[in-house]
Order: structure tokens, then sequence, then C-alpha cells
């Protein structure tokens, strides 16, 4: 079990980017936990992952991306991290009638 300092609601996607940290993505869309609804999160464990509990602290990395020309409710489909070149890709789903496509933003920490 991984347990968390911090309550979280609607994951849809965490990927490892480290042994010790999660990137997820959150189809929250209430501010009621984090200032920003849709927020992507890290998830910073204590240790590696070794079959016994591990405490982890959460922290908000701000809103997902959610730009269209509808208006309307998104949907966070979830997080992709590619340890070959260091990309995150987050997955939203803009408001219908935008929602026949998938927009997918990469994101690369700098430095």
């Amino acid at each position: 079990r991984v347990l968390l300092n911090h309550l979280v609601r609607n994951l849809q996607g965490c990927d490892f980017v480290t042994t010790t940290r999660l990137i997820c993505a959150s189809d929250d869309s209430n501010n009621d936990i984090y200032p920003t609804s849709k927020p992507l999160l890290a998830i910073d464990l204590k240790h590696a992952l070794n079959g016994k509990d591990v405490t982890a602290k959460v922290t908000s990395l701000g809103q997902v991306p959610l730009a269209s020309t509808c208006v309307g409710a998104y949907t966070v489909e979830g997080v992709d991290y590619d340890t070959a070149t260091g990309d995150l890709r987050v997955e939203v789903v803009p408001p219908s009638p935008c929602n026949t496509n998938v927009t997918v933003y990469t994101l690369r920490q700098k430095g």
C-alpha cells in the first residue's frame, strides 16, 4: 500500500518518473482539495517499492493544460512518461463537440 499524506480524487493515471516519484493526472473538477481543478500531482514515496507499505507526500504541480475552441467540461485521461526522452505526456479530452480528438500535451522538466 502507498499511504498518502493528502487526499486525492479521480486519479486517471500515474506513471513512475523515478523509483520514488510518480506523476498523476486527476480529473477532479473541484478546487476544494488543491488550488486548481484538474491538477497534475507529484507523489513522492519515502522509499522505492519493496512489497511493504510506504508513505508518500502529494504535491500539486498545477492544472493540466485546458485549451479548446469549445466551452464545457474537459476530461483528463491520464499520463505517460517516456524514460528515453524525459517527456511526460498528458491526455485531455476537450468539451463536446470538440471531444472527437484527444489533445496530448508533452511536458518536459527544465534543466
